[in-house]
């Protein structure tokens, strides 16, 4: 009887430890299709957040320059003068335009001309380098620099060291009215801390200084009145 007893216990035992194998190579197989699966959504995720990564670049990039483009001027101004209205900070505005670009054009070709549109990018990309700052392409030869927390003193030595740039890079045009190289003609305008502006403000009050620049020689900058 003691035999029979001994028997059933023994594989008794047997069938429990069979039992706990076969549970445990369940777990680690669970556990394992749970690391594939989480790997899987991370490897997605990753993916997700590079393409988005990559839609942003082709929503707000200029494909030729490779600055900002004009639909990220539109909005990140706006962000800026709301943080300029919380914050209580001045906020500066550069509207450049290459002296006698169609000219430029006509002479050299359009090959070069999007040629000297990088040329300039680059040297506005190297001399406004701060990350808070947004260098965009405005449209066409016109390029647009947001400045916050940069007051007007700031912002004209950001764009007569920039005007200067450009000139010392000596990208010949034989057809300029003004020089023998490629130009800028700056428009700068600055809002003081107390002062409310708006979008249409603030690119008027821009737009007119560089008018003014254009009207009275080029290859200058020119402040407005803010």
């Amino acid at each position: 009887a003691l035999f029979v007893v001994f028997i059933f216990i023994y594989f008794r035992t047997r069938l429990q430890q069979t039992e706990i194998t076969r549970q445990k190579q369940f777990v680690l197989t669970l556990e394992e299709q749970v690391k594939e699966k989480t790997a899987s959504l991370n490897a997605k995720a990753s993916d997700l957040i590079a393409a988005n990564k990559q839609l942003e670049v082709l929503t707000y990039q200029d494909g030729l320059t490779e600055l900002y483009n004009r639909r990220y001027f539109d909005k990140q101004l706006t962000t800026e003068i709301n943080r300029h209205f919380r914050q209580k900070q001045p906020l500066s505005l550069i509207l450049c335009d290459i002296d006698h670009f169609k000219l430029f054009n006509d002479f050299y070709g359009h090959q070069q001309g999007d040629n000297c549109l990088k040329q300039v990018a680059e040297c506005i990309r190297t001399n406004v380098a701060r990350i808070t700052d947004a260098n965009c392409r405005y449209g066409g030869e016109e390029f647009a620099i947001i400045l916050p927390n940069t007051s007007v003193e700031q912002s004209t030595l950001v764009a007569e060291r920039l005007c200067f740039a450009i000139e010392k890079m000596k990208i010949p045009h034989k057809k300029s009215k003004t020089s023998s190289f490629v130009t800028l003609t700056i428009g700068v305008v600055t809002i003081p801390p107390e002062q409310t502006t708006s979008v249409d403000s603030i690119v008027g009050s821009a737009d007119k200084a560089l008018y003014l620049g254009k009207t009275s020689g080029r290859n200058r900058v020119v402040r407005a009145s803010s």
